[in-house]
């Protein structure tokens, strides 16, 4: 339910001072009698951090009480519990809380670490890619976040609800009745002294005013827009648009009371040959370049070259972990066991994020390698 971009994840693993707690959790859609049920299973995984706090953190009862404050504030406003998706993801430091509501199934997990631990997010950035979808017609105007399985409605700011909308401070003498032409969606006007260029141009200030609300939430996006309206007001749409990835085809047929499932099975029609399928593209570069030196799978060389910004893409096989540190003005990586030490699985996803490089945590039989952690390097 909460979008999340790249740099919402180097803003996430920079500069924080630990401990940094990590919480995971599957949630539901449905609230209802769902509620007390997620509400509970929060309360049990903030339980889990506490102890770890005490136990290997040295923190008191009030320091901890103070650490969860807002957490706890959180966990206990029901309303809170209403707008959730698949999954929760929640971050807590000294200094900040932050939750993201994902359409994302996490596995249910804690981590108290000197970083937080974002390989649960990883395939909301490099995976399942998301498009927008914008429906339009007179009566209405709606914009998706999707992916091929999974859609939400974005609340735009300042976009008009409807072309009544935007004509209601218009001169009042201007008496409009504005309808469809034989209920196919084409708009008309009936008005005294009104011309068909003033209807156009009318339509055309609706279409501009909802492309700026929509420019606006997607102007720093690199994900396709696809539009679904009637045949007539694609051509007029594209005049008004300004965000450049809009597509050229579009989905045909008047958005008008069809269900937000509907809205994306059409749309998935439309967008599927234009959202490539990034994983096994670069699962197939990797296999290309075996045998050179362009890849990597020997763990310490690959976590240092994620600091130098050598690697391209990152793979590591789900649920690994190795804890340990890393000496950089002598480029030495020790491994241990002590739990208080960093998750260089983790450290080495976020030091390729940071460092412009992709990650993607695989299944064991997804891996393009018998090892848990690979690299296609940059050079």
């Amino acid at each position: 339910m909460d979008k999340l971009i790249k740099s919402d994840i180097e803003e996430l693993i920079s500069g924080n001072e630990g401990p940094c707690v990590s919480l995971y959790m599957p949630t539901s859609r449905k609230a209802g009698n769902n509620v007390n049920k997620m509400k509970i299973k929060m309360k049990n995984l903030i339980k889990k951090a506490e102890n770890e706090l005490k136990e290997k953190w040295n923190y008191s009862k009030s320091e901890i009480e103070n650490f969860f404050k807002d957490l706890y504030d959180l966990t206990n406003n029901r309303d809170f519990w209403f707008n959730q998706s698949l999954g929760l993801a929640v971050y807590v430091s000294k200094d900040e809380l932050k939750y993201y509501r994902l359409p994302l199934n996490f596995k249910e997990k804690v981590d108290v670490e000197q970083n937080f631990v974002i390989k649960q997010l990883i395939p909301e950035l490099f995976e399942d890619r998301k498009f927008y979808i914008l429906t339009v017609s007179k009566n209405d105007n709606r914009l998706f976040e999707s992916t091929s399985e999974n859609i939400r409605e974005i609340e735009l700011e300042d976009s008009p609800e409807s072309i009544e909308d935007t004509l209601k401070y218009d001169d009042p003498e201007k008496t409009i009745q504005y309808h469809s032409n034989s209920g196919n969606g084409s708009a008309i006007y009936h008005g005294q002294g009104v011309t068909d260029e003033d209807n156009n141009e009318d339509f055309m200030r609706y279409l501009r005013e909802i492309d700026e609300a929509v420019y606006n939430y997607l102007h720093n996006r690199e994900e396709p827009l696809v539009l679904m309206c009637v045949e007539e007001v694609f051509p007029l749409y594209k005049k008004a648009n300004s965000f450049p990835n809009l597509l050229e085809e579009f989905i045909k047929g008047s958005p008008d009371k069809i269900s937000k499932e509907e809205i994306l099975k059409r749309a998935w029609k439309v967008v599927k040959p234009h959202i490539e399928n990034y994983k096994i593209e670069a699962i197939n570069k990797y296999e290309n370049l075996i045998g050179s030196d362009r890849i990597g799978t020997d763990f310490k060389n690959v976590f240092k070259n994620s600091f130098y910004g050598k690697i391209d893409s990152l793979f590591i096989q789900s649920n690994s972990e190795k804890r340990g540190s890393f000496d950089r003005e002598n480029e030495e990586v020790k491994i241990s066991k002590d739990s208080k030490d960093i998750d260089l699985y983790n450290e080495a996803a976020i030091q390729t994020i940071i460092n412009g490089g992709e990650v993607y945590v695989l299944d064991k039989e997804e891996m393009p390698t018998e090892e848990k952690i690979a690299a296609v390097y940059r050079y």
